[in-house]
């Protein structure tokens, strides 16, 4: 059995099949990293989101609804990486060489994103992810070498054990091997080890080659929340949040709640009545182009 529900996102697929085509941006190692980009078809855009996937998925897997929606309905381009390792990019599959060069992989796209969009100043520049690609954006978002942005997306994102916002009784996603965890902490040599299996379907994995079955301890590390609480006071750029009330892995009133520990203007945790943590991808653009608009030039 599954951890989570695909038929409202497998059902969106068959009346939406329009996908960008990819891109390249070389990372600081010389890895190919693939990004797929959502135009506006008739104006200048508005602004500029980079929104990451969840684990072991890539940018086909349910994004090109929030690609598509937002270019569409609200002007604006939208990149859709996907994780070294993942999807197209190049590297070892659901590896990095640390923890590190994720964060660096983040600040590669987005330096990206302003030499190709020189129409568009810094404050018209969010970030963004869902499940463990918002968890990633929460480790980046509080990294010392950090490009500031103008804010930050989280959709149902994966914040860590350490949040407590697992939902009680839950199908597991994920088996992982704390010892390897442990041991990488303290001597540092297991960065590699395939420390965290995916529960995806084995025919998903067999259709699609894009998505991928494991993350080692590095990979893991990057997208991971270790101090969500902490993390969450150090946000300097509004958040927005959001996350459905029938999410099959979270508690979506705690996640919600995340938010209240950002301070500024434009910050908001919102729980979405009827969806769940795969079928908020296909709507979610109606939340999160209006509070693009509201927030940029902040």
């Amino acid at each position: 059995m599954s951890a989570f529900s695909f038929d409202e996102i497998l059902k969106a697929q068959e009346n939406n099949t329009t996908q960008a085509p990819a891109e390249t941006i070389i990372a600081t190692d010389g890895v190919e990293l693939s990004v797929r980009i959502y135009r506006p078809l008739k104006e200048k855009p508005a602004a500029a989101l980079l929104f990451y996937h969840g684990g072991g998925a890539h940018s086909l897997a349910g994004y090109q609804h929030i690609g598509r929606g937002l270019s569409d309905e609200y002007n604006m381009v939208v990149y859709m990486p996907d994780l070294r390792g993942h999807g197209v990019s190049g590297g070892a599959r659901g590896d990095s060489p640390s923890s590190e060069q994720i964060f660096q992989d983040v600040s590669s796209a987005l330096e990206y994103i302003s030499e190709h969009e020189v129409s568009l100043s810094k404050d018209k520049i969010f970030l963004g992810g869902h499940s463990s690609g918002g968890g990633l954006i929460v480790n980046y978002a509080t990294w010392s070498k950090r490009i500031s942005v103008a804010g930050y997306i989280l959709v149902a994102p994966e914040l860590g054990y350490l949040s407590k916002t697992a939902r009680p009784g839950r199908i597991d996603f994920a088996k992982v091997n704390l010892f390897a965890f442990i041991l990488n902490g303290i001597l540092g040599i297991l960065g590699h080890n395939k420390a965290v299996k995916f529960t995806y379907p084995d025919s998903m994995l067999k259709d699609d080659d894009g998505m991928v079955g494991y993350n080692t301890v590095n990979m893991a590390n990057a997208i991971t929340p270790t101090s969500p609480t902490d993390q969450f006071r150090q946000i300097d750029r509004p958040v927005g949040l959001w996350v459905g009330s029938d999410d099959e892995l979270f508690v979506a009133e705690t996640v919600a709640d995340y938010a209240k520990s950002v301070e500024g203007v434009g910050t908001r945790g919102v729980v979405v009545p009827g969806k769940n943590h795969l079928g908020i991808l296909v709507d979610v653009h109606q939340f999160i182009g209006p509070w693009i608009a509201r927030n940029r030039n902040m």
